[in-house]
């Protein structure tokens, strides 16, 4: 099943207005609004539209792996680290330059390589 808060944050994540994503959709932002309250269930011709319109596919819409809070704010990932860290995997300018939506789906593939070696027992959990 869809999180309708998962349509909500892709849109924002983008600075797209519901307005503005309806009308590319050829829907009313009212109907927009039902589908990420989760009080109607979309078409699959609306998640296709949708997937095309924010480059993101089918399955990473429906997925139940997706987590994160509608409040989360892309500057909650890029808080300046207090501790010393052994190397950066990409610099802030360009993290800076990525949408939410993509910033997350690194948050999760981190997450999930992380709970793989951790059943494999080739490292320690942390917390």
């Amino acid at each position: 099943m869809l999180n309708g808060n998962k349509l909500k944050e892709i849109r924002e994540s983008c600075n797209k207005s519901q307005k503005e994503t309806a009308e590319k959709l050829n829907i009313s932002a009212s109907t927009l609004s039902h589908y990420e309250r989760g009080t109607r269930v979309p078409s699959y011709d609306f998640l296709y539209a949708f997937s095309k319109l924010f480059y993101i596919s089918i399955e990473e819409l429906v997925s139940f792996a997706y987590t994160p809070t509608v409040n989360e704010d892309i500057d909650e990932y890029l808080k300046p680290v207090t501790h010393p860290i052994d190397f950066v995997i990409l610099e802030v300018e360009k993290l800076r330059a990525l949408p939410l939506s993509e910033l997350l789906k690194i948050r999760e593939y981190a997450e999930m390589l992380y709970e793989k070696n951790v059943k494999r027992g080739t490292i320690e959990k942390k917390f």
